[in-house]
């Protein structure tokens, strides 16, 4: 080891490259799932603008807000836009008429990914911004909450470029796969199911709930835990800044594995004992940018 190289202090931090500017982060995908069964219909005051408004208009007020940032921050992103209530819709980036799902098809677990799996137009968000916008805008409350398809298309979507997926509901699974009103081990056992399938394609699952809402979270909440997502209660009036850290805590990668061969005459921190003081394997589900200490 040639004398400069020899560290002087316990630690050393090693920097191979500075971080890279927000603006100019790569592509990233993003599905949003967003409830529209009746009760999203329920009014909620706003204290900030000084009038009453219901909790699906403040969960697209908070989606465009975002999707604006992102057209400006990071133009190259791409957004997905998946509905439920009584059916699944599925908007791709609103460029074209949605896919529907009836009812018919809201229990049968592989039809509904052979639909999830068709190719499904994504451009990118500076092309699809307005699309997306006028879409949303048109969203209305109906019926029950089918948010197990949703969810598995959502998913199926997503797994085509380990993306990430928020999820918007207020409600408890009551329709289709997933429909926890019916208690059997079954469904129950739907969504351990679907987060293992998740972490095995790198997607990972953020959860979004109204406070104060059943939405039976001891049990969707496997979906988050498995793939290293977030699971959020908030005030349906807090949506917009929840939905903002969501976005801006960067994932780079997902299933990391890292190996360090050091030197022989420098150990890794707490492994002075080990039979291999220098070597080290290290694994991570999801690498959301910190710093990591060796």
């Amino acid at each position: 080891m040639l004398e400069e190289e020899k560290p002087e202090s316990p630690i050393i931090d090693y920097v191979l490259e500075p971080p890279k500017d927000a603006k100019l982060l790569g592509e990233d995908f993003i599905v949003y799932c967003i409830d529209t069964s009746g009760s999203m219909s329920c009014n909620i005051p706003d204290s900030k603008i000084g009038i009453n408004k219901t909790r699906l208009d403040a969960v697209k007020s908070s989606i465009l807000s975002q999707i604006k940032a992102l057209k400006e921050n990071n133009p190259k992103n791409k957004v997905c836009i998946v509905e439920f209530g009584k059916v699944v819709r599925i908007h791709g980036d609103c460029s074209n008429n949605p896919t529907i799902i009836n009812e018919k098809l809201l229990d049968d677990y592989d039809s509904l990914v052979d639909i999830a799996k068709q190719n499904i137009a994504i451009k990118d968000i500076s092309e699809s911004f307005v699309n997306i916008r006028n879409r949303l805008g048109k969203l209305e409350e109906q019926g029950c909450t089918a948010l197990g398809p949703a969810l598995l298309v959502s998913t199926i979507i997503a797994s085509q470029k380990k993306g990430r997926i928020i999820l918007c509901t207020d409600g408890c699974a009551n329709q289709g796969l997933g429909d926890l009103d019916r208690l059997n081990d079954e469904d129950k056992s739907f969504y351990e199911k679907l987060g293992e399938e998740a972490k095995k394609n790198g997607v990972v699952i953020n959860l979004t709930s109204i406070k104060g809402c059943d939405a039976n979270l001891e049990i969707l909440s496997a979906v988050s835990a498995l793939t290293q997502g977030e699971i959020i209660i908030i005030d349906p009036v807090d949506l917009q800044e929840a939905f903002d850290d969501l976005i801006t805590r960067e994932i780079f990668a997902t299933n990391v594995v890292i190996s360090i061969f050091l030197h022989p005459a420098i150990y890794i921190v707490n492994q002075g004992q080990s039979e291999s003081p220098s070597r080290k394997r290290v694994e991570f589900k999801c690498y959301r940018g910190f710093f990591i200490w060796f």
